[in-house]
């Protein structure tokens, strides 16, 4: 997989899985997860365009948006 499998609905359903199974979530009611949720989908494309021509490869860029979210969330 490259960055450009970045936005494919296989590598935004992990990087959700990924999320939601953090411990910081499960204790959050469905409302919280509902708004993190919309968050996290609307800064997918705003985040790959950025980040594109800046990180080596998917798994580099799948960290970054995880970390950028959980510092959100935080």
């Amino acid at each position: 997989m490259s960055i450009n499998d970045f936005l494919t609905k296989e590598n935004t359903d992990l990087l959700w899985e990924v999320l939601i199974d953090d411990d910081i979530l499960k204790y959050k009611s469905k409302e919280i997860i509902t708004q993190i949720n919309y968050i996290f989908k609307q800064n997918l494309s705003g985040f790959y365009e950025v980040e594109k021509n800046n990180s080596q490869n998917l798994i580099t860029m799948n960290k970054k948006f995880i970390t950028i979210i959980m510092n959100y969330i935080n």
